[in-house]
């Protein structure tokens, strides 16, 4: 198993730590380092679609 940070993983971390904004916060920037430009794209589009935008678009 890959030990690499993937897109499928912070979906799930993001999901579980929504009514948490602090540790959203940093998960998401944790994201943002680890995950190719396509792929954080692709979370951010996840993310408004799922109406966690409040929280990702502050």
């Amino acid at each position: 198993m890959s030990t690499s940070l993937n897109l499928s993983y912070f979906k799930i971390v993001l999901s579980k730590v929504y009514g948490y904004p602090t540790v959203f916060k940093k998960e998401l920037n944790k994201a943002k380092k680890h995950l190719n430009a396509y792929d954080y794209n692709m979370l951010m589009i996840w993310l408004s679609k799922n109406q966690f935008s409040s929280l990702a678009l502050d």
